[in-house]
């Protein structure tokens, strides 16, 4: 177990860390959303990708109307929708048509 003084000496960039031998791990920054897209499985991240398209693909000031497509249900597809749109940081309003 290490003590405070220990990990102190681990720091990055500490006089000491050179002496231990200690090396730290390198941390890439990325996205929320970049992350969880790079750790769904390969077919939920090619999902969300294409619907995160449909997304960006809309201006503010616009709506669209999507049906689902074959072998999809309405509920897969909002929640899909609600998915891609989290992951952008867009707020998406979704309502049911009454046609």
């Amino acid at each position: 177990m290490l003590d405070g003084a220990d990990r102190h000496a681990l720091c990055s960039g500490h006089p000491e860390s050179q002496l231990l031998g200690a090396t730290m791990p390198h941390l890439e920054v990325i996205s929320r959303s970049e992350a969880e897209l790079r750790t769904a499985s390969a077919k939920r991240a090619e999902v969300l990708r294409e619907y995160i398209g449909i997304i960006e693909k809309l201006q503010p000031d616009q709506a669209g109307k999507l049906e689902a497509g074959e072998g999809e249900s309405t509920r897969t597809v909002t929640r899909r929708l609600g998915d891609a749109a989290r992951l952008i940081g867009k707020e998406l309003v979704i309502k049911r048509d009454r046609e």
